[in-house]
């Protein structure tokens, strides 16, 4: 039996859609399909439960010494479908609904607080989403 797997990319995402950003010092070593939050100076980090979504890491970093001392590849133009495991039973019926991210690689299907993912797909039987996601910026004043 061929393993499932519960987290990647499930729409190809380009190259052009990939750049290289500055990881922060106080971030978690990061692994790809990581969901990636900015800190306060705008470096980047593994996100928790409650961050806002700013990028998906497409490669691994380890937590640098100092802010920016390592760069991760993301996608930070949030181009891709994603596939993650979700943190509550699924259905059909949450297609295009929109939640929140309960981790660095997994959904909060229960919690609608940023509403920054938007699922547009699931696999009842893996409880799985498929998802965008669909950050909220905040203005520089």
């Amino acid at each position: 039996m061929a393993m499932t797997r519960l987290y990647g990319p499930y729409k190809t995402v380009e190259k052009a859609d990939l750049e290289y950003v500055p990881v922060a010092s106080a971030s978690a070593d990061i692994v790809a399909n990581d969901i990636l939050t900015q800190d306060a100076n705008g470096f980047f980090a593994k996100a928790t439960s409650g961050d806002p979504v700013r990028a998906v890491a497409h490669s691994a970093a380890t937590s640098p010494s100092s802010d920016g001392g390592v760069e991760v590849l993301a996608d930070t133009r949030m181009a891709g479908r994603y596939r993650y495991p979700a943190a509550a039973a699924v259905t059909q019926a949450i297609v295009g609904q929109t939640c929140d991210i309960s981790g660095a690689q997994e959904i909060d299907v229960g919690a609608s607080v940023d509403d920054e993912v938007v699922i547009r797909g699931v696999e009842v039987a893996n409880q799985v989403v498929i998802v965008e996601f669909r950050p909220n910026f905040a203005g520089v004043v």
